[in-house]
């Protein structure tokens, strides 16, 4: 199982507002909406809300049990949730399982992204909204989807424990967030990360666990994303060399080129791999577009 987060919310925090089933019971009776969704990433907070989602509403309200699928998954992860999705629609009739896909593909965000990271890594400055993918290959297809259903509510496994940044948002938020055309409602906003392990073990349902967490992965984040190779995730890093070695040798072949690129330091080991031709035609056609 991923290790608790150093970010604590205190007790006075956790006992200010509701959460869990109470939080989705009264969601449910203030809005009263006709169907839901639940964002479904694969992960242990993801498999949580979901259940606590299905076991705390009405039959009567349809669920969208919504995967989206970055097409930068761990290969592990893309087993597990599409095999989830049946399970949940197995076990509760109101559940329907969807799987979207992004009109955009990953491989068009990828060396941008290692040029953005590494730059943010060697000014150690971090922007908000510096990568388009997050935008491209998760939000848009959610939403698009949410409006197509006429789906207003949505539920996430966010935690304030995972990140400052989610932290700040779950206190300001008190797990929900009401602004625009969707109802964003994280129900463990303020639980920890053994409260999670342990509602999902307990369930009588006992639903199969994600293996990511076996091959000691954090998480179910994208495989090649950059956060791995440059800002820590040091349990990720191992697993995805061991289990998937040539994805690693890209992710590392990029950070080393940009790194070098940008600080003029030659790495120790010649950087020799497929993807640096790309990267090279990548920064002349910058320089073209910039002229």
């Amino acid at each position: 199982m991923p290790r608790e987060s150093q970010f604590r919310i205190s007790l006075s925090e956790r006992q200010y507002g509701l959460s869990g089933s109470q939080l989705v019971e009264y969601v449910i009776e203030r809005y009263r909406p006709r169907r839901v969704a639940v964002a479904f990433s694969g992960g242990i907070d993801s498999l949580a809300t979901a259940l606590m989602v299905a076991d705390s509403i009405p039959e009567s309200i349809r669920i969208y049990l919504v995967f989206v699928n970055t097409t930068n998954e761990i290969p592990t992860n893309l087993k597990y949730t599409r095999k989830m999705l049946r399970w949940f629609e197995n076990h509760y009739e109101n559940i329907k399982g969807v799987e979207l896909i992004p009109k955009k593909h990953y491989s068009e965000f990828l060396i941008e992204n290692f040029r953005i990271a590494v730059r943010i890594y060697l000014e150690k400055r971090w922007h908000k909204h510096n990568f388009r993918c997050c935008y491209y290959l998760k939000e848009k297809p959610a939403k698009d989807f949410y409006e197509k259903m006429n789906i207003r509510i949505f539920f996430s496994g966010l935690r304030g424990e995972e990140s400052y940044q989610r932290y700040l948002f779950a206190k300001e938020t008190r797990g929900i967030f009401d602004k625009g055309k969707f109802i964003h409602v994280m129900p463990l906003w303020n639980w920890s990360r053994s409260q999670v392990v342990d509602y999902v073990l307990n369930h009588p349902l006992r639903p199969p666990l994600n293996p990511v967490y076996n091959q000691g992965f954090d998480g179910t984040g994208c495989m090649l994303c950059p956060v791995k190779f440059l800002f820590g995730e040091k349990d990720s890093l191992p697993a995805l060399r061991k289990h998937y070695p040539k994805a690693y040798a890209l992710g590392m072949a990029l950070k080393q080129y940009y790194i070098a690129k940008f600080t003029g330091q030659q790495p120790l080991v010649k950087i020799d791999h497929p993807i640096i031709q790309l990267v090279e035609e990548y920064e002349r056609r910058r320089i073209r577009q910039r002229a």
